[in-house]
């Protein structure tokens, strides 16, 4: 073996070794922080973890193996693992938080009521859903930009939100001074997004199991009864809506609401028209495509 080679061998070792000891006192460095935030959920609920590790270079902290048990709640919740991407240490209501579950587990008895429906659209297991929540509140200007706000479900599909407030006060002493702004609160966008994973699919067999036709056929009778109502509908927004729709039955992949008004719209307006759709809408600038 060359000295070139050598030294190249001997300075991978150094830095994986490195690595590792860098890694280990991330870890530690994680624990602590961890039991700290741990404590101050105590009285709400009890946290318990397998294991941590810590990402070197992102410095995303994972918890696997996480048990949650609320006070006065007989049952626990088991999550696969959390990922913590970024949080804000300092304020009792994190400014930002990045954060992913992976994993919940739903006992198909907590959700008795739904469970014969549920075994009929083919899930039989216990389900396990994903939860993302990515926000920045920034507290001088009241301003709230939810990047992300997610859950999403194995086999069935994934509802998405995103969206930018402003105006809007968020006190971790008091809850009064929010409830008194709260008309005030400006909404600049919001987007609603549904991706579907073969939920709609497996809904749509089972309505037509139930009406004793095909998956076609219910289709298009779905659709025949769209096109009456477009047919009979003047306002172009609502045409197109319901266009949307008539597109999503025919090809179930995407759904979305997008709002984004041209000036930002107080909650007090919104509350105003809210008896009238097709103004609402306008206010809005409401968008509904697939």
């Amino acid at each position: 073996m060359s000295k070139k080679t050598m030294a190249v061998a001997l300075a991978a070792v150094s830095l994986l070794a490195l690595y590792f000891i860098l890694k280990y006192q991330a870890t530690n460095s994680a624990n602590v922080k961890i039991h700290a935030a741990l404590e101050t959920l105590a009285p709400a609920a009890d946290v318990k973890y397998k294991d941590v590790s810590v990402g070197l270079l992102g410095g995303d902290v994972t918890l696997s193996e996480v048990t949650v048990r609320p006070k006065n709640m007989p049952d626990s919740i088991d999550i696969d693992e959390v990922i913590i991407h970024s949080v804000d240490e300092k304020s009792r209501i994190p400014s930002h938080l990045s954060i992913y579950f992976g994993g919940i587990n739903v006992d198909m008895s907590a959700v008795a009521s739904q469970q014969k429906l549920l075994k009929e659209l083919g899930y039989k297991d216990d389900l396990k859903y994903n939860l993302a929540i990515d926000y920045k509140y920034d507290m001088e200007k009241s301003d709230l930009d939810v990047k992300e706000f997610s859950m999403s479900l194995k086999d069935a599909g994934k509802i998405s939100l995103k969206m930018h407030f402003g105006n809007i006060a968020i006190d971790d002493k008091s809850m009064e001074k929010f409830l008194f702004t709260y008309p005030q609160i400006l909404v600049y966008n919001m987007d609603i997004t549904y991706e579907d994973d073969s939920f709609a699919e497996r809904y749509m067999e089972y309505g037509a199991k139930k009406e004793n036709k095909s998956v076609s056929e219910l289709k298009s009778s779905m659709i025949r009864e769209i096109d009456k109502g477009m047919e009979m509908q003047k306002d172009e927004l609502t045409k197109s809506s319901m266009l949307a729709i008539k597109d999503f039955i025919n090809n179930p992949r995407q759904f979305s609401i997008s709002i984004a008004p041209q000036k930002a719209v107080r909650i007090e307006q919104i509350m105003r028209s809210i008896m009238n759709p097709a103004e609402l809408a306008r206010l809005l600038n409401l968008q509904i495509t697939s």
